[in-house]
């Protein structure tokens, strides 16, 4: 009867750390949904050459 219980305790661990981790999968994926949005609503950024140095700068406007 007591291996019954230690499996049964595992698989009920398990599947309570199994629900865990897509709770927080669809968590992130909202946040990271939410950024890329934000991130595409910005103008993009027009790159300069510097003729001293040769490095490629944002423009200041």
């Amino acid at each position: 009867m007591v291996p019954i219980a230690i499996v049964g305790l595992c698989a009920v661990i398990a599947i309570l750390g199994w629900r865990g981790v897509k709770s927080e999968q669809k968590r992130v994926a909202a946040k990271l949904k939410q950024a890329e949005a934000k991130a595409d609503k910005r103008a993009p950024l027009t790159l300069e050459k510097d003729p001293r140095t040769g490095v490629y700068r944002a423009r200041k406007d």
